[in-house]
């Protein structure tokens, strides 16, 4: 269970495996996802993501316009570098979602929880062009400031 590992990727990459992980970081172009029994970790992302990843935790460090997860069974983190984002879609059960937004962002947002919370550290901003749509069944959202400085 060694796990797929790619860095400084010039294209757009497409993976899929089951029971490894998967890392990748510095990806130019879109990058496509899917995992099953295993973690998903995509760093220094700088154009769109979309992952599938079933009983793994997921996490996205993306400058990039839109990240997109549908997850089960695993925790879910999405940091987003660029305040001018697109869309952040994030779906998930059994698990947490944390997103870090940089502080000047002012998206639209929209958090959906059964037996969990949801927390925001922004007001929504429902003319934005930008937008967050969370949805979680048995788990809780939180939506995190981040300062310029982290």
């Amino acid at each position: 269970h060694l796990g797929i590992e790619a860095n400084n990727i010039t294209n757009s990459v497409d993976l899929s495996t089951t029971h490894n992980r998967i890392r990748l970081s510095e990806v130019l172009g879109d990058a496509e996802i899917r995992n099953q029994h295993g973690e998903v970790r995509a760093i220094g992302m700088l154009a769109g993501v979309r992952v599938s990843n079933r009983h793994g935790r997921t996490e996205v460090k993306s400058s990039g316009d839109n990240v997109t997860v549908d997850a089960e069974h695993g925790s879910v983190k999405i940091e987003m570098d660029n305040p001018d984002f697109e869309s952040v879609d994030v779906e998930t059960s059994y698990s947490r979602i944390e997103v870090l937004l940089p502080s000047s962002s002012s998206p639209a947002i929209r958090m959906e929880t059964t037996h969990g919370r949801a927390e925001s550290d922004f007001e929504s901003n429902n003319t934005a062009s930008r937008r967050v749509v969370l949805k979680n069944k048995h788990g809780d959202i939180r939506i995190k400031r981040r300062d310029s400085s982290d």
